[in-house]
């Protein structure tokens, strides 16, 4: 698909659509090898899109109360295969729930991903880092305009 697309990287929002229409036989590539996957539905199918070399990304969805099983699966996964993402304007984590949704708000998505991986904030953040710059290899040579 990215091949095609000429992109670096897939992403996948649509879960159900890769269980339903894929029935199991999921074969994606990309150029760098580099997938990213959210919205994630079940345990099963988040260890094999992790097993095809995915990445998952955490939303505010992580830090509601009841969101066990989805904690659950992001703790499945190796740490290098994690990034952390706002989903803004939607899906503001506490006390913001119900809010517009703003970037600055991923901290307390972080936080609780640190939580979940048992890690510091600052040791999870800076593996977060890592796994971003390894996805997005083009964003770390990125130098704003002054």
């Amino acid at each position: 698909i990215a091949k095609d697309l000429k992109k670096e990287n897939i992403f996948f929002a649509g879960i159900d659509f890769i269980d339903q229409k894929l029935n199991g036989d999921i074969n994606v590539t990309s150029p760098t090898g580099l997938k990213t996957l959210y919205d994630l539905s079940g345990k099963n199918l988040a260890k094999r899109m992790l097993n095809l070399g995915f990445y998952l990304s955490m939303s505010g969805i992580i830090t509601f109360p009841k969101s066990n099983e989805l904690r659950d699966i992001f703790s499945l996964a190796p740490i290098d295969q994690i990034l952390v993402e706002t989903d803004s304007p939607y899906l503001a984590p506490p006390p913001h729930r119900g809010k517009r949704n703003e970037p600055a708000y991923v901290a307390l998505t972080a936080q609780k991903g640190a939580e979940i991986f048992n890690l510091s904030y600052e040791d999870f953040a800076f593996q977060v880092e890592r796994n971003f710059e390894k996805l997005f290899s083009k964003a770390k040579s990125f130098r704003p305009a002054a």
